[in-house]
């Protein structure tokens, strides 16, 4: 990870952002996803009444290497981004994600995506 967010950093100019968005492994979303992917299936009792109705594709999830947003914030600061700013939403539980739309906050420790934009 380190390696492909040095060579995405090195290419920006002075000023340049560097937008990261996906889920993160600390969120509900990333546990549920990561269960998923331990157990090969959402259709497992451990799962039953707690997964939302269009979950990303088991294979999608099997074949991610999670993260938290802590691991990304520190390499990045360890590249020398000087400046975050920090958006998430999904802040409901998995199951009840689809019911209503949701707004964008600031932040990211509550997010089931998280974008977090460094500069250099």
């Amino acid at each position: 990870m380190k390696l492909v967010y040095d060579k995405c950093f090195k290419a920006l100019k002075k000023n340049g952002r560097l937008i990261l968005f996906d889920v993160p492994k600390e969120s509900a979303f990333g546990f549920m996803y990561l269960l998923g992917k331990s157990l090969n299936t959402y259709d497992h009792e451990y799962l039953k009444g707690a997964m939302p109705s269009l979950p990303y594709p088991i294979e999608l999830a099997s074949s991610g290497i999670w993260h938290t947003s802590e691991e990304k914030i520190n390499i990045l600061k360890s590249l020398g981004a000087n400046k975050f700013t920090f958006y998430q939403t999904l802040l409901r539980n998995p199951i009840y994600t689809n019911e209503e739309e949701e707004d964008v906050s600031e932040g990211y420790k509550s997010g089931g995506y998280v974008a977090i934009i460094a500069e250099k």
